[in-house]
This record gives C-alpha cells, structure tokens and sequence, in this order.
C-alpha cells in the first residue's frame, strides 16, 4: 500500500485545471489531450518561490493580530514565530514526520514562546493569548471545516467522513502540543489561557477593513495564487470585513473539551463552528452551482441523419 500525502494547496494549478475541465464540457479538447495537459499542469513549477508562500503565511498572522486587536507587538511576534514554524513544519514534513506531530510541534512552539516573553515582560498591556491565536493561524483546519461540510452538502459522504477524521486528528495535534507548553509553564510558575475568547473589534472599521482584505491576500499568496488574483483576494476580504473560516472556533471547542472542565461549552462552541461551516459550504456550493460552464447543445448538420434511438414498435396483440 502507497499512501500519497496531501501536497501544497497551489491555486495556479487549479486555475489550469480548471480552464481544461471548462474546454472538455464546451467538446473544445478531447479526452486524450485533456489527460496530456492534465499531467503537465499538475507537475508543473510552483509560480515562485517556497519563501514568498512563508511570506504569506506570516503576513497572515500579523493581518489576523491586527484584526483581533492586537498593538504592533503582537503583529511583529505573529509574523516571526508563523515563519518559523511553517519553515520548521515543512523541514520536518521533509523527513517524513506525520502531520500530527507536525501539528504538535507548532503548538508547542507557540505556546512556549508566548509563555517565554510573557516571563521577559515583553507582552505588558497586552493579551498573550492573541500571541497562539495568530500564531497557530497557519495550523488551524477552518478551511477542512468548510471542505468537509461542503462535500456532505454534495453526498460525497466518505469523503466528508474522511475530511471529518482528519480535522479531529490534526486538531488533536495541535492541542497536544499547545497543553505540552502549558505544562511546561506551569513548572515554572507560568499560565496562560491559550484558548480565551478574541474577536474582531468591528469598532474600528477601516482598520478591521484593511486587516481582514490584507489577511486574504496574504493567504492568496501563502496558497500560490495567480499574483493577478491577488487584488481581487484582497477586495473579496475586506468586503467581508471578518474572515469567516471556524478554525479558530473549532480549536476553542476542542480545547474546552479537552479541558474536561468545560465539555458543555465546548460542544456548544464546536456545533457553532460547524454551523458556519454549513453556512460557507452552501454558499460556496451554490456559487458553483450558478457558475459551472454549461455545455453547448449539439447542432447536427444539415442533411445529417439522427443518432436519436428510435422507440421500439409495440405489437398490440402483445
């Protein structure tokens, strides 16, 4: 048996793919040269550089301490302790480290350094939770979420199921590693309540506007996109005002389950982040419902003689 890990989310590709999928329905591409550009356009080069998708995902983080509330202190930790932990994610992935530990190790990382600079006093003022909130942005599984909901909405059921057991097992990682650090503060006087409540403070409009298009593009560009696309990411996310994936919702249920001290909220706040994941993949899937390309009808030529199978003469007497 060959197991096949999942491989970087890269939306050039899909792009590609796409326009292959549109030429085959509109009969402007036939099977065999499908397949043939199908090999090309999924082995392809990603469109730059490994380091510009760090980039991202540590602009990411500083983009969602930003619309949390966080001072400037907090965007630069975010920004520095996600490149270091996607860097250090992908060297380990290298050596085949299964994603949960991969997941572990994040965690931990976050909530250690937290812990740390909260030691130093580099955090006065300020909630250091929004520190492991922004940090753990790049381990968090809101965008499986949506993907699991969104395939149970289409009755691709195993899938979904499939989808379903990885975002317990992974967010079983990260919370492995967060209660690990945890641990290891309390053995040196520290505590921090990694999971606290944060929102977005809506008060403060253009600010929130500006954090959340940022936190779109910067994903956009974490993923690989076209970088023509990367404006209209950014106009799409500050339209929203609030990223709206639950991963940070479903890791504040887990976390509360995990606690055993507060199993009643946590499974409250897990079905609220399920909830939102219903509501994106339904309009998510309505949205491809009304865009999917529509195959031109056959126009048979003049004097062609019908293909149309002709309905069998019934006897009477039979």
């Amino acid at each position: 048996m060959r197991i096949l890990r999942y491989r970087t989310t890269d939306l050039t590709r899909l792009v590609v793919v796409t326009d292959i999928v549109n030429r085959v329905v509109r009969g402007e591409l036939d099977v065999q040269a499908a397949g043939v550009e199908l090999a090309a356009a999924v082995s392809a080069r990603h469109p730059y550089p490994r380091w510009v998708a760090t980039a991202g995902w540590a602009g990411l983080a500083a983009a969602v301490a930003l619309l949390l509330g966080g001072p400037p202190v907090i965007w630069l930790i975010a920004l520095l302790l996600t490149a270091f932990i996607d860097r250090a994610g992908r060297l380990l992935g290298r050596w085949g480290v299964p994603p949960f530990f991969l997941q572990m190790a994040g965690g931990f990382v976050a909530t250690v350094v937290t812990l740390g600079l909260v030691a130093l006093g580099a955090l006065p003022g300020t909630e250091p939770s929004l520190v492991i909130a922004a940090s753990i942005t790049v381990l968090l599984s809101g965008l499986s979420v949506m993907g699991a909901v969104q395939d149970a909405i289409a009755g691709h059921v195993v899938t979904a199921a499939g989808r379903a057991a990885e975002i317990a097992l992974l967010s079983a990682g990260l919370l492995t590693g967060v209660i690990l650090g945890l641990k290891v503060g309390i053995a040196f006087g520290l505590t921090l309540d990694p999971a606290e409540p944060v929102a977005a403070d809506v008060t403060r409009f253009a600010i929130s506007t500006f954090a959340a298009a940022a936190a779109a593009m910067m994903f956009a560009l974490a993923c690989y996109a076209p970088l023509r696309s990367l404006i209209a990411a950014a106009l799409a996310g500050g339209i929203r005002v609030i990223p709206l994936l639950p991963g940070l919702t479903a890791y504040r249920g887990f976390y509360q389950l995990a606690s055993m001290e507060e199993v009643v909220d946590g499974l409250g706040t897990i079905t609220l982040a399920l909830a939102i994941g219903l509501a994106l993949a339904a309009g998510v899937t309505l949205g491809q419902l009304i865009a999917r390309p529509r195959p031109a009808p056959e126009i048979p030529e003049p004097g062609a003689k019908s293909t149309a199978a002709t309905p069998p003469v019934v006897d009477e007497g039979d």
